[in-house]
């Protein structure tokens, strides 16, 4: 009953893992996914892209299941899950450009659907958004001071 309690006070978090982690089995289970370009096709198939989603999917799914949740780590997972679904939605819209494939297309703007909820996950971190504010007011003096020396 705990557990389910502190899952449930990051859903946007355990969406993201457990869609991360069905995509990372998918591909490491399926070794002729991608097959385009022809010369890369053998590094996309690998399963060093499935584990990337999978372990990313796990990290954030325990972060969204610790009682004190770590700031640190809640940041590096949400960043590899970030590149990870970045990655697809590039791999996924390449196939759908060089082969006219609308099945492709589509999951590409799923797969781009899926990274615009981790910025949204990001940029919910208050952490984050104290950092931004520093180093906003950062670049405000340091164009006041460019501004007094005649820049």
């Amino acid at each position: 009953m705990r557990l389910l309690q502190k899952l449930s006070n990051h859903p946007l978090h355990l969406l993201l893992g457990y869609i991360a982690i069905c995509l990372g089995l998918i591909l490491i289970f399926n070794d002729n996914y991608y097959f385009w370009p022809p010369y890369a096709a053998h590094f996309f198939n690998s399963d060093f892209v499935g584990a990337w989603g999978l372990f990313s999917g796990v990290g954030v799914t325990y972060v969204a299941a610790q009682s004190s949740f770590p700031i640190q780590a809640n940041q590096v997972w949400l960043i590899s899950l970030c590149g990870f679904f970045g990655f697809e939605t590039g791999l996924e819209l390449s196939h759908a450009i060089a082969l006219a494939d609308s099945h492709m297309l589509v999951t590409s703007l799923l797969f781009s659907g899926f990274l615009f909820l981790t910025f949204i996950a990001i940029r919910k971190d208050t952490h984050i958004k104290v950092k931004l504010e520093q180093r906003d007011e950062k670049m405000k003096e340091g164009r006041s001071k460019l501004k007094k020396i005649g820049f």
